[in-house]
């Protein structure tokens, strides 16, 4: 737990009335300035081609067509699109060109057919102006941007953009990001030949040089002279086997974990990447990498003006959304709740004030065992002595305060924060039989979209086995107006409940969170699901791991369905199930099987967390600030930009994607997610995902990688 600003119960302004305006890096197309656009259909000679086969082959006709004509020209849906449309005699002379030069791969095309019934969508048109128009823009972009970097020494400041496509009330919009990555000069297999042991290299985060891919190095694999043959087998694009071949016999070999995903790379195909945490390894001051990359609101506007006005320049889009302009579109989202504390006490939401409310009005429910027993704990202590004085201060509190008694079983003692000393102290105080880790961390810079590496590390080793955990940093025993908060996460985290919702929500009986992972072993594919029941007031029902073979490849096989959603808890209820990231059609249509067999009707919540833009806060006085809790861009009657939790400092937060269909009004789904949020019981930082689908990358990985215990089944939020 982080010593970091709590959540805002102030009302956010829905327009600029009092000087605030909120916007959001979501720009409308300028329909009306765009030229018409037509569609043509290619004729095959016959139909053999499969779907892939067939878009690859339109996106090479169009990229050929793009050389051979004016105007522009992309692949989308399954058709050529373009803005200038040549006479057909023009159109059999081209295609007859391209047959000449090259027949094995255009001669599967027998004509190009314009498509008469064809009408330019919104969807139509954002594709043509961000892969067609922008695209002609890149070149000043990218220089505009490199304009804004500034030196630190031994380090590239790279500023790339990213543009999507939206759509707002059926209208055409783009958004606008900028990623600011720090590159180590001079490059990795230059930079180890510094090490006095290469393994020092594991740890560091590095980027691939041929695709936008990152990720962390676990191991070293050798050199290139045993590997050489493997790789080049492995390499999947012309760039990487180039390097792979011109690289010399001594170069190292690394493997890197991308995801969930494990890859080995030739160290010339790789570009350190600097985080905060790496300053002292590369000798570089903290505070120049935290400048260039946790960017304060005003210089993240700025940044995000400097790609836009070259857009804006070309015609191709307004001004950002504002609520100014589209006072319907921002919302406040903050739900307006009562609380249940011990003894039926009840107090409004106020997140400010909720440590105090708890200390105030204590848990609304102790297990029975706790009434007399302890709440036992082990320590992993990677700080001082002081951290043992700071455990009996704990014990005194919860006693005394909250009537909990605490026993220290066991303490491990680690003096250098590593996934492998950190994974050999998890693992030595797993026989202890405790009910919780308690893991005492130095202080480390997080951004807005991770924690730092030494909690990744904790989570990974402790969640990752079925173990609750809670994270406690330095700073954090130097704050005495904490300790309500420590406590609630103890006594959460040993399966008490600290308090509820005191209304459960009007549109559902059940809340449960899904997730979803497939592997491929030995014995063919497997499904392993992740279930979270809660009921309508936040009360954690019932969690479920369970995992089956897949032999059809699709959907969710019945057996594992009743375990992840037994009749027993969904049967004839009405079911909000968040689902981290989009669901697949083939689960749906599971999920609409198993509606049938129980009776229950599922309501599916999509949240969507990564490469969603963001929105700002902007005052007459005071500039240009971060978004408060709550704050919402309503993006149709289905999907919205949602902003559950605020970054540390005064960075910019990443919202959530909230999508949800008919059956469920976005404000009620809306309304489930911010809900869900409020019972991260005692965390200083609050999570931005509800405790639904909160952590699913560390059970993910640990599934994958095989420490998690399965099945699992468990009526303890492990996860928090």
């Amino acid at each position: 737990m982080q010593p970091n600003p709590r959540l805002s119960s102030k009302t956010l302004p829905k327009t600029d009335d009092g000087g605030v305006t909120q916007f959001v890096e979501v720009f409308p197309v300028k329909v009306d300035q765009l030229p018409p656009l037509t569609a043509y259909i290619v004729r095959l000679v016959e139909d053999s081609l499969s779907s892939s086969e067939f878009n690859r082959l339109g996106a090479l006709f169009v990229t050929k067509l793009r050389t051979m004509h004016t105007g522009t020209w992309l692949w989308a849906n399954s058709r050529v699109i373009t803005d200038s449309p040549p006479p057909v005699i023009k159109l059999v002379e081209l295609l007859h060109q391209l047959h000449t030069e090259n027949y094995n791969v255009f001669g599967w095309i027998a004509a190009l057919e314009e498509d008469y019934a064809w009408s330019a969508t919104p969807e139509a048109i954002s594709d043509y102006v961000m892969r067609g128009r922008i695209a002609a823009l890149e070149k000043q972009i990218e220089a505009d941007l490199a304009n804004t970097a500034y030196g630190i020494k031994n380090t590239l400041v790279e500023r790339e953009h990213r543009i999507r496509a939206w759509m707002v009330n059926n209208q055409p919009a783009l958004s606008v990001a900028v990623i600011t990555r720090l590159l180590y000069e001079p490059e990795l297999k230059l930079y180890a030949k510094t090490l006095k042991d290469t393994e020092q290299l594991i740890g560091m985060w590095v980027a691939d040089k041929t695709s936008t891919s990152s990720g962390e190095i676990i191991k070293i694999v050798g050199s290139l002279r045993e590997n050489r043959e493997r790789l080049l087998n492995l390499a999947q694009r012309d760039t990487m086997r180039e390097i792979i071949n011109a690289a010399s016999e001594d170069t190292l070999v690394v493997r890197v974990q991308i995801g969930y995903q494990e890859y080995d790379f030739v160290a010339d195909a790789l570009r350190l990447l600097i985080r905060v945490e790496d300053a002292e390894k590369f000798h570089i001051k903290p505070q120049m990498i935290e400048q260039a990359l946790s960017l304060k609101p005003a210089m993240r506007a700025q940044m995000i003006k400097v790609v836009s006005s070259v857009i804006k320049s070309a015609n191709l889009i307004d001004h950002a959304y504002r609520s100014s302009d589209y006072p319907d579109l921002f919302v406040d989202s903050k739900p307006d709740a009562n609380l249940a504390f011990g003894d039926g006490k009840v107090r409004p939401l106020d997140p400010d004030n909720l440590p105090k409310d708890f200390l105030k009005n204590g848990a609304h429910k102790r297990l029975p065992k706790f009434e007399t027993n302890p709440i036992r704990i082990v320590v992993i202590n990677t700080l001082s002595d002081e951290v043992d004085d700071f455990v009996e201060a704990i014990k005194r509190s919860m006693q005394r305060e909250y009537g909990f008694k605490l026993e220290l079983i066991r303490e491990r003692k680690v003096r250098v924060v590593t996934q492998a000393n950190l994974e050999s102290a998890v693992r030595l105080l797993a026989k202890e039989n405790a009910d919780l880790v308690v893991v005492f961390l130095p202080d480390e810079e997080a951004d807005d979209e991770d924690e730092a590496v030494g909690d990744r590390y904790a989570r990974a080793q402790t969640i990752g086995r079925g173990i609750p955990c809670l994270i406690l940093h330095e700073a954090t025993m130097h704050k005495p107006e904490v300790m309500p908060d420590i406590v609630m996460g103890i006594i959460a985290r040993a399966g008490n409940i600290p308090y509820l919702l005191h209304d459960p929500l009007t549109y559902a009986d059940r809340v449960v969170g899904l997730h979803l992972v497939r592997q491929h072993k030995k014995d063919g594919e497997h499904l392993t699901g992740i279930s979270r029941i809660y009921s309508s007031s936040g009360e954690l029902i019932r969690a479920q791991i369970a995992s089956s073979p897949q032999k059809d490849g699709k959907g969710i096989p019945p057996a594992l369905m009743a375990r992840l959603l037994p009749p027993d808890h969904i049967g004839e209820r009405k079911v909000v199930l968040h689902h981290d990231g989009k669901l697949k059609r083939e689960v749906m249509l599971s999920l609409q099987t198993w509606e049938k067999q129980t009776g229950a009707t599922f309501l599916p919540v999509e949240i969507v967390r990564r490469g969603i833009p963001r929105l700002y806060s902007m005052k007459k006085v005071g500039g240009i600030l971060p978004p408060e809790w709550g704050s919402t861009f309503r993006l149709n009657d289905n999907e919205a930009f949602l902003v559950t939790a605020l970054a540390p400092g005064e960075i910019t937060p990443l919202p959530l994607h909230i999508r949800t269909e008919a059956a469920l009004s976005i404000e009620n789904a809306i309304h489930s997610v911010m809900s869900f949020t409020l019972f991260h019981y005692g965390a200083l930082r609050l999570p931005k995902l509800p405790v639904t689908i909160h952590n699913n990358d560390f059970l993910e990985s640990a599934i994958m990688r095989g420490v998690m215990p399965i099945p699992l089944e468990s009526t303890v939020p492990f996860w928090l």
